[in-house]
């Protein structure tokens, strides 16, 4: 009789067990459910506010005698960048990189927490419509080298590359990390397959370049570069297909420090050619503007050439002579050269974009480190058209976005970031 009630009463205590656990399920999914409703009706008030803003004209007041100050026109032009606000991040002067988010209509600034709470690195939002600083997304464990968000998707989701060899995927909805990706060494730099927007890359200090999937969040799908140099990837740029285009193959610029390299990709599978580049020096950054389909590669000075250079390119594809006609040949043509500081101790990045003003017209923003200013040109021309003045020591990033049909140009120093606005001339 007693073994019988024991096993009634082990009996009862483990349907008991079950029924709690059961319970906790049954809240758990409540829970995840009444959370996926909150967010999902927040990003629809989000998309209502965003369609609202966009159909009226923001209500800025512009510095304008802080602007005059600040800008220098070189010469005659279409336009110019005049100041429009200057906001200051951090104290601690650990700001990195910056982009912005057409979706959202905001820049994020990469700087290091100053919450113990919240240890480690992140970003910062500032607000295109009213350039208010908001929230501070808390992303990586060591400093953040590069971000870049997902083209024409509009869903806010930011990459990140940061020396605790993590890639990470961000949500500016939620400030919250949704997926992390561990890479062999330090990333360096970062950037979207623009033909497939569910792959992205992570350029590694040790030289190769990981690619990761999206759908595949347990390890990467290629290993690019693995029995190239082993100098450390500065900067990713895709160049898209287009089959309209005197250059039709899409693929992965990859720069490093000490070479520049085109990664032509195949039809089948993950599959690349590499080519080798023509472009020859320090590389410190580069940047592609896709309808014209115009490369910019930035150099620090050497003691051949004791001065930045920006070189403007075109890329170029020429088939062999062998008898096999499939096979192709990859390069670059150097359109024009411009000359900057005669000092970069710090990495800074540079761009090539849009002329606001004229169709068919490209500007290049740079830092001048020895003249404490970024210079602006017109790509008709390798003089410098235009010269905006930092106070706050080198530039590190440029940024050019619009918003509700107004060109600006971001700038970003170690502290402070700054905020042009293109002013055409009458």
């Amino acid at each position: 009789m007693d073994r019988i009630e024991n096993e009634l009463e082990k009996e009862r205590k483990e349907r008991k067990k079950a029924e709690m656990e059961a319970a906790e399920a049954r809240m758990q999914r409540t829970m995840a459910v009444s959370e996926c409703r909150r967010l999902e009706q927040q990003v629809e008030q989000h998309k209502q506010q965003m369609k609202a803003l966009r159909t009226i004209q923001p209500a800025m007041q512009c510095s304008q005698s802080g602007a005059m100050n600040t800008l220098q026109p070189l010469s005659q032009d279409r336009g110019q960048y005049v100041l429009e606000k200057t906001i200051k991040i951090c104290d601690t002067g650990t700001c990195r990189v910056l982009a912005y988010c057409d979706s959202m209509a905001t820049l994020v600034v990469s700087q290091r927490s100053v919450s113990s709470l919240f240890p480690g690195y992140g970003v910062r939002k500032i607000n295109a419509i009213d350039f208010k600083t908001t929230q501070y997304a808390a992303v990586h464990m060591d400093i953040i080298r590069d971000l870049a968000f997902r083209p024409s998707t509009g869903d806010s989701i930011m990459l990140s590359g940061g020396l605790d060899k993590k890639a990470m995927l961000t949500s500016l909805i939620s400030n919250s990390v949704v997926q992390k990706y561990t890479c062999t060494a330090p990333v360096w730099s970062c950037t979207w397959n623009s033909d497939n927007d569910q792959c992205f890359y992570a350029g590694q200090a040790n030289g190769t370049v990981a690619m990761f999937d999206i759908r595949n969040t347990s390890e990467t799908i290629a290993l690019l570069n693995q029995g190239g140099a082993k100098s450390p990837v500065a900067s990713l740029q895709y160049i898209p297909a287009d089959s309209q285009t005197e250059f039709r193959p899409g693929g992965l610029l990859v720069g490093q420090l000490n070479k520049i390299s085109f990664f032509e990709a195949k039809a089948a599978g993950n599959n690349y050619q590499v080519h080798c580049l023509p472009l020859n020096g320090l590389l410190t950054a580069l940047s592609f503007e896709p309808v014209s389909r115009q490369g910019l590669a930035t150099f620090r000075p050497t003691s051949q050439k004791p001065y930045v250079q920006h070189q403007m390119f075109s890329m170029t594809k020429a088939y062999g002579t062998t008898p096999n006609q499939n096979t192709c040949v990859c390069s670059c043509e150097v359109k024009k050269s411009f000359r900057g500081g005669n000092s970069m101790k710090m990495l800074s990045r540079s761009t090539v974009h849009q002329h606001p003003s004229e169709d068919g017209r490209l500007l290049i923003a740079a830092g001048n480190e020895a003249n404490s200013c970024v210079d602006i040109w017109d790509t008709q021309d390798t003089q410098v058209k235009h010269r905006l003045l930092e106070v706050s020591g080198p530039t590190l990033d440029v940024c050019p976005f619009t918003f509700n049909q107004k060109h600006r140009l971001a700038t970003l120093t170690d502290r402070n970031l700054r905020l042009y606005k293109w002013q055409a001339n009458n």
